[in-house]
């Protein structure tokens, strides 16, 4: 995030509870409605929505509700899960998508670890497939990562969760992140 906010872009990275009653939706529909404020619900602000893992599904789950899509530039999805339901609407990705997409939805961009045993690099395969295949824009870059590294960090299991790494899988994860984001914004712009 520092290095895209150096680049002179606002980065707002919700603080939200998964586990909460509502699974975080109301901290993440607030986080939108400040996002879109503050471009000022102008068009040439781009607004790119990035998630990783269930945020990632969240992210995959905006672009895919009509209601919130127009709101929204382009969604990059970090190792983003594509099964099970969305903490925003309770959708499934996958199943939206191969019910079919009757709007216009932004154009999605995703970033998977090769060897990412969370979400397995398959889902983002088959996820992407199902997009193209009713016409919704989706990329995909598989690296050679795991879950963790994609956002540059590596799971410690002695104290439970993720921190920064400077190992090659991490920085390799943290920089096809980046550049997604980049490729995102400098679209959304064009």
């Amino acid at each position: 995030m520092a290095a895209l906010q150096l680049e002179g872009h606002v980065v707002l990275a919700p603080d939200w509870d998964s586990g909460a009653a509502d699974r975080g939706a109301g901290v993440l529909t607030a986080s939108l409605d400040q996002a879109v404020a503050l471009t000022g619900g102008r068009r040439e602000v781009p607004l790119v929505v990035v998630g990783w893992s269930l945020g990632g599904k969240t992210a995959l789950s905006l672009a895919l509700d009509p209601g919130r899509a127009s709101c929204v530039s382009a969604i990059v999805g970090l190792a983003a899960g594509t099964r099970g339901p969305s903490p925003v609407d309770g959708s499934e990705p996958l199943a939206r998508v191969r019910q079919g997409v009757d709007h216009g939805p932004p154009p999605i961009y995703l970033v998977h670890g090769r060897r990412d045993t969370v979400v397995p690099a398959e889902d983002a395969e088959e996820f992407t497939l199902a997009c193209r295949g009713v016409g919704v824009p989706c990329s995909l870059a598989l690296v050679d990562t795991d879950h963790a590294g994609i956002v540059g960090t590596r799971y410690d299991s002695a104290v439970r969760r993720c921190v920064p790494d400077d190992a090659r899988a991490a920085t390799i994860g943290m920089a096809a992140a980046i550049g997604a984001v980049r490729r995102a914004v400098a679209d959304a712009r064009s």
